[in-house]
């Protein structure tokens, strides 16, 4: 089967192919071009590092931000501090457009049943951490007013809530922020948020840790919402999924043969195993990346387990949390988006979940629209 997943932007196409593995480089970086056509052309680059099912189907592409043109080497910048610049982009014509670029530092978290006396410490970190958007799952008690009351302290604006089961999910930001979806139907077992903020829609979920089919469904729900929004996606939360990018050290940590014995067998089978008990199943993960959304966070290693251990099906390291977006995310601005999980002594304690943190260039000029198509469809 051959897959071809092309990314146009700044007038420039790069065209991975599956069956090969290959990379076509940017045809129109060439000897000569400005460091902005570079870094432009850098946010593009896809390794080809391309993993496949056994019948053919791509599982996904990693994503790098190595990258050269020509032998010249164009150096990430660091990191650490807020940063902007100007990208080149073109109109469909191919006039040339300017979007000036930001990096913004977004954090995921799980608190653990509503943080309790933990809660000071999250705070703590969230505000020291000086981030521009938060997504939170299990707000538990939390009500919408007191998280309002709470991320003023720590330092945001902009808050918004969903409780549709105990588990609550927040989102908290120091931008402007408009809610679009709170989907608290059945599609979902513990809804989802969505708000449109820094020209994109960011979504927060908690997926279901009881059944692999359900998390499916939610996934096919998830990608209804991601193929409408107009423009940049984000999904950030807990989705109690294995991914399909880190199927090697699954079988390194002979995972599903660990996951068939002890006392908790039969939760962590139906949790994570094919109906036979014999794979791990990547179904709701491969649904998401077949959207199409990249898995920045692909290289960014475990998320659970804690010193603060209270899920039996925490039982080894395995990577929970995740940040997804879509092509436009992804290469609208150089580079692409990163993810470090905080496996930090102070984190090892806040929760029974690392908080993962993520740098994300976006550009300004996506200005909110007043219709916004969003919505997930009905389900039984």
């Amino acid at each position: 089967l051959t897959f071809q997943q092309r990314l146009s932007l700044t007038g420039t196409s790069m065209l991975t192919s599956a069956w090969s593995g290959s990379v076509s480089m940017p045809t129109r970086l060439r000897p000569g071009s400005d460091t902005s056509e570079a870094n432009q052309a850098r946010s593009l680059f896809i390794s080809a590092n391309v993993s496949h099912e056994g019948d053919g189907r791509v599982i996904a592409i990693r994503t790098s931000s190595a990258f050269s043109v020509l032998n010249e080497s164009i150096p990430l910048p660091a990191l650490d501090t807020r940063r902007s610049h100007t990208t080149a982009r073109h109109n469909n014509d191919g006039r040339p457009l300017a979007a000036r670029c930001h990096e913004y530092k977004i954090l995921q978290w799980n608190i653990l049943d509503g943080g309790q006396r933990r809660l000071a410490g999250i705070g703590k970190l969230l505000r020291e951490g000086r981030y521009d958007v938060v997504s939170l799952n299990e707000l538990n008690g939390i009500e919408a007013v007191r998280l309002e009351s709470m991320a003023r302290e720590w330092g945001y604006t902009q808050t918004a809530h969903l409780r549709k089961s105990p588990y609550a999910l927040g989102l908290l930001s120091k931008h402007p922020m408009r809610v679009r979806l709170r989907e608290a139907g059945n599609a979902f077992a513990h809804g989802m948020l969505c708000a449109d903020l820094l020209g994109t829609l960011f979504c927060v979920t908690h997926l279901t840790p009881n059944s692999v089919t359900r998390r499916v469904m939610e996934a096919r729900a998830i990608q209804h919402v991601a193929r409408t929004a107009p423009r940049g996606f984000v999904l950030l939360g807990d989705l109690n999924t294995l991914s399909p990018l880190d199927a090697r050290a699954h079988t390194l940590a002979s995972l599903p043969a660990r996951m068939s014995h002890g006392s908790h067998a039969q939760a962590l089978a139906r949790k994570f195993l094919t109906a036979d008990g014999t794979r791990i199943d990547y179904a709701p993960m491969q649904t998401l990346l077949d959207t199409p959304l990249w898995d920045v966070g692909n290289a960014s290693g475990h998320t659970v387990p804690t010193d603060v251990n209270a899920d039996a099906m925490h039982f080894a390291q395995l990577r929970l949390d995740y940040c997804l977006v879509n092509s436009h995310v992804l290469g609208t601005c150089a580079p692409a988006p990163s993810v470090h999980v905080l496996r930090l002594n102070r984190t090892q304690a806040l929760s029974d979940h690392f908080p993962i943190e993520i740098s994300m260039w976006l550009h300004d000029d996506a200005a909110s629209s007043d219709v916004f198509p969003i919505g997930v469809p009905n389900s039984p």
